[in-house]
């Protein structure tokens, strides 16, 4: 071990609680019995699929109504709809825009184990044996980004809209690959449980867009629904509690919530939704501040977390599942931070880390407006303005009816400066946000580890007439 890493480790002890010094040594036990009795967690026969009935009365919304929604989606997002096919042809040639890398092409077979920045692949070894931490390799960001596979809701609304078997079929070939080339627990993509529950979320809304192809015939649905089920049992088994315990436990919790109401025929399904939607509960309270600012000091990582948490929300209201208004006002709090932080031009500051992070990819175009309006709308709060827009996240996730589109994440009318005095967010502005100054003075971070806050007490952000003057 490298004094880098032996830094790293002490560093990181230190951070922890007894407690949490208890569970990290249960999670090593759980680490060798995946990596030395592997078969103790296989699963017995082939899974059956919900049905078509059964699996959209669950969804997000009733896909299967395809004569009405297409039409209505092209009314509305005809712009959209050449720009998803336009990304769907790339994908379909192994294209791949990720970050700001806009060229990356795989000839042939997609190495999902290959890092593209660097050109190197990860070791194929059991996932606890890895080091995300050697720079020899490079970082784990860009070939985390690939798995995710954020991409094939973009392929599978191709055939969606169009029909065209030929994106669903590069939908179930892609996964049946990565299926194949990475067997559990074995390699990079099995390192992060936060990964995994993204996958899991991926795979879900492209089954959503794909039921009706040729392609998703029953022998690809068992073997989808065989790996769904392997994933989300190794998140149950790694969740990031206590010092880790940031957006990467909502991200976690939200993928078995997704994955515990469509498949409720799991044998572990109600469980894993009950014991998901407690975390998301209490996270909800601790990592959004009663003000609705960030607990960790990130403005885009706020958005990462609200973009999960509408999610489930939206399909806890599907399936008559009930949050507590607590939880919820403390959403709906979240977002009503967000329409106030912005300036004139609808933008918002950009305080701590960033990492571009989505739950998925429903949208070529995300930003916090998406959020405002998805609070707007499912949360009955108040809105504060009156500008018609549409919205293509709000669009898939409630569904098409008209009255969804007509409230926007636009700038309030009414401009004052305000103090968010729990998280340290000040913003002095003029009359219409003409001139709007944001000054950080919060902790550093959230919790012990305070990962994503930056050093940066009383740093400040200048826009005047939506332009940024001064930023960090």
């Amino acid at each position: 071990m490298s004094l880098k890493s032996t830094k790293w480790y002490y560093n990181r002890l230190k951070a922890m609680s007894v407690p949490e010094v208890f569970y990290r040594f249960k999670a090593l036990a759980v680490n060798q019995a995946e990596q030395h009795f592997p078969q103790s967690f296989s699963t017995n026969g082939k899974f059956a699929f919900p049905s078509k009935e059964d699996f959209y009365s669950r969804f997000f919304q009733r896909l299967d109504n395809r004569e009405e929604i297409v039409p209505e989606y092209e009314k509305c997002f005809a712009k959209e709809k050449k720009v998803t096919l336009s990304q769907a042809d790339e994908l379909l040639a192994h294209k791949f825009r990720i970050f700001e890398c806009e060229d990356i092409q795989f000839n042939g077979k997609i190495d999902w184990h290959r890092d593209f920045k660097t050109g190197r692949n990860w070791p194929n070894r059991f996932h606890a044996k890895i080091n995300v931490y050697d720079d020899s390799m490079g970082g784990c960001k860009y070939i985390w980004e690939l798995n995710r596979h954020q991409h094939l809701v973009t392929l599978a609304k191709a055939f969606y809209l169009t029909k065209e078997e030929k994106y669903a079929e590069e939908v179930c070939r892609q996964i049946g690959s990565w299926i194949e080339d990475n067997p559990p627990f074995q390699g990079i993509n099995w390192y992060s449980a936060m990964e995994l529950a993204i996958r899991m979320i991926s795979w879900v809304w492209a089954a959503g867009f794909i039921w009706d192809s040729k392609s998703f015939n029953s022998e690809f649905q068992s073997r989808l629904l065989s790996s769904i089920y392997f994933q989300a049992s190794f998140v149950n088994r790694h969740l990031s509690k206590y010092s880790s315990a940031n957006n990467h436990l909502i991200g976690e919790a939200a993928g078995l919530f997704v994955v515990g109401t469509i498949f409720s025929e799991f044998d572990n399904a109600k469980r894993w939704k009950d014991k998901s939607a407690k975390i998301i509960e209490q996270e909800a309270l601790q990592q959004i501040n009663p003000d609705g600012s960030p607990g960790e000091q990130a403005t885009e990582y706020l958005l990462f977390v609200l973009d999960f948490y509408f999610q489930v929300v939206c399909l806890a209201k599907r399936n008559n599942f009930h949050f507590s208004q607590k939880m919820l006002q403390r959403i709906r709090k979240a977002c009503e931070f967000l329409e106030q932080l912005q300036d004139s031009g609808g933008h918002i500051p950009h305080f701590g880390d960033s990492d571009d992070g989505r739950a998925s990819y429903l949208s070529r175009v995300f930003s916090h407006k998406s959020l405002i309006l998805l609070s707007n709308n499912l949360l009955q709060a108040e809105s504060k303005d009156s500008l018609k827009s549409n919205d293509e996240t709000c669009f898939w996730l409630l569904g098409p009816e008209p009255e969804i589109n007509k409230k926007s994440g636009s700038v309030p009318q009414k401009s004052r400066s305000l103090l968010f005095e729990t998280g340290g967010t000040a913003i002095l502005r003029t009359e219409n946000r003409r001139v709007s100054l944001y000054i950080d003075c919060g902790p550093l971070g959230y919790g012990s580890m305070a990962a994503h806050g930056h050093a940066d007490a009383l740093n400040f952000v200048l826009t005047i007439d939506g332009q940024p003057i001064f930023v960090d």
